[in-house]
C-alpha cells in the first residue's frame, strides 16, 4: 500500500507543544500556503466549459440532481435519466459515486467492486473564506470526477477565498446559495492525486489519466472509477 500524505490531518506534537500539519510546512507558514485534504467521491457530470450547472445542487432535499420541482437539467447531456410522472427527466449528474447526503450504501450495493471505486481524493483550498474542503451544505466536503486532477477549470462553489485567474486552486463562486458546486480533485504536489479506494487502497493517479472531454459522451478511466454500480470495464493495470 502506497503511503497518503494527509494535508490538512493535525497532529499534536508533545515534544513542544505545537501543531504540526502531516506533509506540509511548519504551523506559521501553514496561513500562507495551500492546504489540502481528502474529500468523499460524489460521481461525475458534464465536463466543462458552458457545462458549469452540471454539479451538485444544495436545494434538492433527495440529493437526485434532478433540478427544482423534477424539471430536470436538459443541458447536462450525459445526465442520468429518470422517470417521473411519465416523462423522462435528466439528473446533473451523469453518475452517481457512493457518497451524497442522505444516501446510505451497503456493500453490497458497490457492485462495480470496492478496489475499483474511489472513496477520497485529495481537493485544494485558499486559506480564507473558502468553503471547499469544509461541511457547508454538503457541497464543500464533495467533489466530482467530471474533470481530470488539477484541472486547470475553476471549481465552482458558494464561497472561494480566489478568483479562476488563480492557476493554483482556480474557483469561481456561485452566483447564490443554492448553485451548482463543482469540485474537482486537486493536490499540492505535481504529477497527479492521491486516492482511496472503498476497499482501503490508495492509488497515486496522474493529471493525464483517461477522462471525459467536452461535447463527449464517453466514460473515461476517470469517470468510470468514480461510479460505484456503472457496470463500466476498467483495463487498467492496477485496479
Amino acid at each position: 500500500m502506497n503511503l497518503v500524505r494527509w494535508y490538512g490531518q493535525r497532529v499534536d506534537d508533545d515534544s513542544d507543544k505545537s501543531a504540526k500539519v502531516l506533509g506540509a510546512p511548519a504551523e506559521k507558514d501553514v496561513r500562507k500556503t495551500l492546504v489540502a485534504f481528502f474529500r468523499h467521491n460524489s460521481g461525475w457530470s458534464d465536463p466543462g466549459p458552458r457545462f458549469e450547472d452540471c454539479g451538485i445542487w444544495m436545494n434538492e432535499p433527495d440529493w437526485q440532481m434532478i433540478g427544482n420541482n423534477a424539471a430536470g437539467y436538459p443541458a447536462c447531456k450525459n445526465g442520468v435519466t429518470y422517470p417521473s410522472g411519465g416523462r423522462p427527466i435528466h439528473s446533473a449528474l451523469a453518475g452517481h459515486g457512493p457518497y451524497l447526503p442522505d444516501r446510505p450504501l451497503k456493500l453490497s450495493q458497490e457492485t462495480d467492486g470496492i478496489s475499483h471505486t474511489v472513496g477520497f481524493a485529495e481537493l485544494r483550498k485558499e486559506p480564507g473564506r473558502d468553503m471547499r474542503g469544509c461541511l457547508h451544505w454538503g457541497g464543500g466536503c464533495l467533489y466530482l470526477h467530471s474533470e481530470p486532477p488539477n484541472s486547470s477549470y475553476p471549481d465552482r462553489a458558494r464561497y472561494c477565498a480566489v478568483d479562476d485567474k488563480n492557476p493554483n486552486a482556480p474557483c469561481t463562486t456561485t452566483p447564490d446559495w443554492p448553485g451548482a458546486h463543482k469540485l474537482s480533485a486537486c493536490s499540492a504536489h505535481s504529477g497527479g492525486v492521491n486516492v482511496v479506494m472503498i476497499d482501503g487502497s490508495t492509488h497515486f493517479i496522474t493529471n493525464d489519466i483517461d477522462s471525459t472531454q467536452h461535447g463527449q459522451s464517453t466514460v473515461g478511466i476517470w469517470q468510470a472509477l468514480s461510479t460505484y454500480s456503472g457496470s463500466e470495464t476498467l483495463m487498467t493495470p492496477g485496479f
